[in-house]
């Protein structure tokens, strides 16, 4: 199972996902839209799980399914 993890700014999201051993399969840094975001993950579509961001974080977002 991979995780996703995700850093909200408001113009852009950069999303993470790791894989069993959280190593990165890949970074990047995207739009802050449904629709680049859906895209970006489509390729991992029931493959990954979330991750809960920081303590320091003060926005949360997580994407339940896509």
């Amino acid at each position: 199972m991979l995780t996703v993890g995700v850093d909200i700014h408001k113009k852009t999201l950069t999303i993470c996902v790791l894989d069993e051993s959280d190593k990165p399969v890949i970074t990047k840094r995207i739009e802050n839209t449904v629709e680049k975001v859906v895209e970006f993950l489509s390729p991992y579509r029931g493959d990954a799980r979330e991750k809960f961001p920081p303590p320091h974080t003060t926005d949360v977002g997580r994407i339940k399914q896509i």
